[in-house]
């Protein structure tokens, strides 16, 4: 498509000293292609920035992690800001988090990066952004060389980023307070986890010892695998054959410190497995530092199957 038919160009990057990812709900059934699923680490966060601006659920957003991104108005625009506070600024004046701002052309919008409340935020647009969608997905994962701005990176200084609608709601809006989600990474996370096909490889000393500790989150995690630091695990077997990986799988490599399989997890893993993390309690992993405590407890499909029902229902379009 020429560049006079594309949809126009609405801002420029000027500020991107972490990486700051496209990103939209996944690249779904390509696994069978050996390729990440991949998606939004705070999908609650992610959902809530296109909701805002009546976008379609599945929009490209902007994943800010852990440090400073600025970018500049090349035209009227309107965005919504949610998740982590990055100490949002339109021209240096602070803005609120999880509402949506409109920006006149030349307007300067910043982000110095969060300050222990959470570790990522997201910025969607009107309209969603405009960009590539390699295997139907503008997901951005390097190592795999895939993402929507055709450089296989994340955002660079002068990228110049396009929206699909150039419309701007009359009034800005924001999230209810009760629906706001505030991250605290001094306190500890407690997720639920269902138990997997290999819990019963573990024994019964072993399993107590996963549900009774508190676990670190190692600084070695990333959006692959966040590693945790805690009293060894031994499962019967160290091995099983390769199976496919689940997001939030809870997998026990020979070292005995398990591995939460994030969103830029592999497909398959050949290390037996405690369990699943459920799917609406990911995105408190997605937004804890290095060095926070983390606790497990059980639960059952059940009760994951009604919350992700939940979630799809209230964010339906």
């Amino acid at each position: 498509m020429k560049d006079s038919m594309r949809a126009p160009e609405v801002l420029t990057v000027t500020k991107a000293n972490f990486p700051a990812l496209l990103m939209d709900r996944g690249r779904v059934m390509k696994q069978s292609l050996g390729l990440t699923e991949s998606g939004p680490m705070d999908e609650y966060a992610f959902l809530w920035a296109n909701k805002l601006l009546g976008n379609g659920l599945n929009s490209a957003c902007v994943e800010l992690s852990f440090g400073a991104f600025s970018v500049s108005a090349l035209q009227p625009c309107q965005v919504a800001i949610t998740g982590a506070n990055f100490n949002a600024c339109l021209n240096g004046q602070s803005l609120a988090n999880w509402e949506t701002v409109c920006l006149s052309e030349g307007d300067e919008l910043s982000f110095d990066g969060p300050k222990m409340q959470g570790v990522r935020g997201y910025l969607a647009i009107k309209g969603g952004f405009d960009c590539a969608k390699p295997f139907q997905s503008a997901c951005t994962v390097t190592r795999e060389k895939l993402d929507g701005f055709k450089h296989c990176k994340a955002l660079q200084v002068g990228d110049k980023l396009r929206a699909q609608s150039s419309k701007r709601h009359a009034v800005n809006i924001s999230v209810y307070p009760e629906l706001v989600r505030h991250y605290d990474n001094t306190a500890t996370i407690h997720c639920r986890f269902i138990p997997s096909y290999q819990w019963s490889l573990f024994s019964s000393q072993d399993q107590a010892l996963f549900i009774n500790q508190t676990y670190l989150i190692s600084r070695q995690s990333d959006r692959m695998g966040v590693r945790l630091e805690g009293a060894t695990l031994k499962p019967y077997n160290e091995g099983i054959i390769s199976e496919a990986i689940a997001l939030g799988a809870i997998q026990v490599p020979p070292n005995g410190q398990p591995i939460i399989l994030m969103r830029d997890r592999q497909t398959i893993g050949g290390y037996p497995k405690l369990g699943v993390v459920l799917s609406t309690d990911i995105e408190k992993i997605g937004q804890a530092m290095p060095g926070q405590k983390i606790q497990f407890h059980l639960s059952d499909i059940k009760t994951a199957y009604q919350e992700r029902v939940q979630r799809e229902l209230f964010f339906g379009e």
